[in-house]
């Protein structure tokens, strides 16, 4: 079982502490706006990347990891990597430094993973997830979202 704090917070690269982790990026598609976007960064952002991580413990899926950019913040420089299966390159990182994220919010529920997610995380039967939503803000605006899709009975959470 791995402990996290909950007051720690690391972007998906940083997940990789060991050689027990690995983090690999599934996919990064470029998401129309919408009201559901406009909704989750609390106001009208645009197009969003959104980039999927599947982190593995000691070769074993951990966690799904789905970061989401909006696209207004990223260069047409880093835009390229947004779509490359480059996952060593720390672009959520470099967008919280760019925009002085100084807070963040976290959510954590129980649900019933999507079947993808069923899929991804090799669940073999019907068992709930834990989902760890993070808000990373500067000042009162949102400038990235974060949801972690965690087997329960991997992780145990630490204040």
């Amino acid at each position: 079982m791995i402990i996290e704090k909950l007051k720690n917070y690391l972007t998906p690269q940083e997940r990789e502490i060991n050689k027990n982790w690995l983090l690999s990026l599934v996919t990064s598609v470029k998401l129309q706006p919408g009201d559901f976007l406009d909704d989750l960064f609390m106001d009208q952002v645009g197009s969003v990347w959104q980039r999927i991580f599947l982190l593995k413990y000691q070769n074993k899926p951990f966690s799904i990891i789905k970061s989401f950019i909006p696209v207004i913040l990223i260069n047409e420089n880093k835009e390229k990597f947004c779509n490359s299966n480059k996952s060593n390159l720390n672009l959520e990182l470099k967008i919280d430094q760019k925009k002085s994220a100084n807070r963040i919010k976290k959510n954590i529920l129980l649900t019933w993973p999507t079947s993808e997610e069923s899929q991804m995380l090799v669940l073999k039967q019907k068992t709930q997830v834990f989902v760890e939503k993070n808000y990373i803000f500067h000042e009162n605006q949102v400038i990235r979202y974060e949801e972690e899709i965690i087997i329960p009975d991997k992780i145990e959470y630490e204040d």
